[in-house]
């Protein structure tokens, strides 16, 4: 199996890190502890063979000590996990960061539009996905009620704007906005992740909104620290197609990690 959204932190940040996630999202608890042993525990629990890894940059200057992190973390343990890069659109120096981040090996980029205060289509960001159209995938937080940066609206916009670009939309393509997600985004040639999905919707919402997208472009996620994997899978596999299955879990994963690697 493959978890295909999880973060983890420098050990002597991570407490902060996760407390940090925890009151952005009004105090929800997290079940992990952010650091890169703790997931692999959690990943070891849950069966899951690889898993893609991440972390978010605050600030611009945040990013090179992310990526270099995230780097070492899967160069420690190569089989195991794949890393996305952090990114900050309209930073300083961000071209020499993305090319740093293809020269450590990370075959995507993580963005997250609400905590990183941008819109998803910004003029800025849109730059941005120039550059790595066709050649690293690009994983976005998606949707928020509270906020308008990450609408699916506009997820569909950067996906139009960039055809061969691989875009993964984060919590079924909309957290907490599934219908606007569905309605924007199930028609287009866009992967989504099952992450912190299932917590913040009834079961019968998440099996519709699964059965509303392709079946070939549905990846699992645990969005771990917030969510523990064995957990989330023990929940969500009941609620998907038993003929999807298979694809959401493995099948999907490792037919993008070919086109990315």
């Amino acid at each position: 199996m493959i978890d295909f959204h999880a973060h983890v932190y420098p050990d002597p940040i991570a407490a902060r890190a996760v407390e940090a996630v925890s009151t952005f999202y009004d105090d929800c608890p997290c079940h992990g502890d952010g650091t890169l042993n703790g997931y692999l525990q959690a990943q070891q629990r849950a069966g899951i063979a690889q898993s893609l890894i991440c972390s978010v940059a605050t600030f611009p200057n945040q990013v090179p000590r992310i990526n270099e992190f995230i780097a070492g973390c899967v160069a420690a343990h190569p089989t195991r996990l794949f890393g996305f890069a952090a990114a900050f659109p309209g930073g300083d120096d961000w071209q020499g960061q993305l090319d740093h981040a293809k020269e450590l090996g990370l075959i995507g980029v993580k963005l997250h539009p609400d905590f990183q205060k941008f819109n998803a289509d910004a003029p800025e960001a849109m730059e941005l996905y120039a550059a790595m159209e066709g050649n690293m995938a690009l994983l976005l937080h998606a949707g928020d009620p509270r906020c308008d940066t990450s609408h699916p609206r506009r997820i569909a916009n950067i996906k139009r704007a960039f055809p061969n670009l691989t875009v993964i939309a984060a919590h079924l393509g909309g957290w907490a906005s599934w219908d606007e997600a569905a309605e924007n985004l199930a028609d287009l040639d866009v992967w989504v992740d099952t992450s912190s999905s299932l917590p913040f919707c009834p079961p019968e919402t998440f099996a519709r909104m699964v059965r509303a997208y392709p079946a070939d472009r549905i990846l699992f996620g645990s969005d771990w620290p917030m969510w523990d994997p064995e957990q989330e899978l023990q929940a969500q596999v009941p609620l998907f197609p038993q003929e999807w299955a298979q694809k959401i879990l493995q099948d999907n994963g490792e037919t993008l990690l070919r086109t990315l690697r």
